[in-house]
């Protein structure tokens, strides 16, 4: 978003946020999430910002259901 309503301060925007995708995408377990924050990432370079915010809507859907998928430490450690 800052980069679009920053225009002078464009370049660094794009910069930052691709390397916070990078590393982001490196650390998200599932494959699916981890190719949404790649595209999210190239589409912020590539200054396709409106389609950089719809991989953002996918991606906060996924992490509204991730919680859902994850088994509470108390029932891991009675399995």
């Amino acid at each position: 978003m800052m980069a679009y309503i920053d225009p002078d301060g464009r370049e660094a925007h794009q910069r930052a946020v691709v390397e916070s995708l990078g590393t982001v995408a490196r650390l998200l377990a599932s494959p699916p999430a981890s190719g949404i924050a790649m595209s999210f990432a190239a589409n912020a370079a590539g200054m396709h910002f409106y389609r950089a915010l719809a991989d953002c809507r996918q991606l906060i859907a996924l992490e509204d259901e991730a919680p859902a998928a994850v088994v509470p430490a108390s029932e891991a450690i009675a399995a």
